[in-house]
């Protein structure tokens, strides 16, 4: 069995309302609901929220919804508690099933995107000796943490890598091209073996495989001015043909 959970709390202190907040033709949350239902992969597909508009959000798309309790949808509440709530109410839900996150933020995950991150979940496993317990959505950084700074009580400034150099002059000052690679998490798509929950720290499990987005399928939208960019990429017509 493979499941889709859409987690859509009610708070957002960036962005008020934000998960039901207009953006351009519909709601934020719609564009995730229809790329899960146009992919046609999953046994059921469920909204996990504290928010009873989703209710009939889900009936309309006929889906399921779950309310959570408020003590799982807090700004600092753990993804596992509103993960294992969710699957407290699944009737008939064993061991060898999946769910996939699909979180409302990334209007510009589609269908397309859903079907190619199971698709590498599932060859990943065939030609694997160790199966993956999860996959995760990443994409290259833009910005370097050898190049960031805090600013102390007083003002002044320190580098969050401090006495790290290359050769004669500090990190600091270097090109972001000598440095290594590196990758961030964007909240597009994680894939997870239920069984992690009870042999594993993490819900993705102790082997994950790696899940590259492209163009701007995992753009998240966090801020005002992500909102805003996220706006005039939908009147360039970023989503046409999907």
């Amino acid at each position: 069995m493979l499941y889709a959970f859409i987690p859509a709390r009610a708070g957002s202190k960036r962005i008020a309302n934000k998960n039901f907040k207009r953006l351009s033709s519909k709601s934020l949350i719609i564009y995730t609901i229809e790329a899960a239902v146009k992919a046609k992969i999953f046994d059921q597909i469920y909204i996990s929220s504290d928010d009873k508009v989703c209710a009939n959000i889900a009936k309309k798309y006929n889906i399921k919804f779950v309310k959570r309790p408020q003590c799982l949808a807090g700004d600092t509440s753990p993804d596992v508690g509103w993960i294992e709530h969710l699957l407290s109410g699944i009737n008939q839900c064993d061991k060898n099933s999946y769910f996939m996150i699909l979180r409302p933020t990334n209007p510009f995950r589609t269908s397309r995107t859903i079907i190619r991150a199971l698709d590498k979940f599932n060859l990943a496993n065939i030609a694997s000796k160790t199966m993956y317990t999860g996959l995760k959505s990443i994409q290259k950084i833009t910005e370097r943490p050898e190049k960031m700074w805090r600013v102390t009580p007083s003002g002044d400034l320190s580098s969050y890598q401090p006495n790290q150099f290359l050769g004669i002059i500090p990190q600091y000052e270097a090109q972001s091209y000598v440095f290594q690679e590196l990758y961030i998490q964007n909240g597009c798509i994680d894939l997870c073996s239920i069984e992690n929950l009870d042999c594993s720290a993490s819900y993705l499990g102790p082997k994950i495989k790696v899940f590259f987005t492209k163009g701007y399928e995992g753009f998240d939208i966090n801020e005002p001015h992500d909102w805003d960019y996220a706006e005039y990429l939908l009147k360039k017509g970023i989503l046409n043909g999907y």
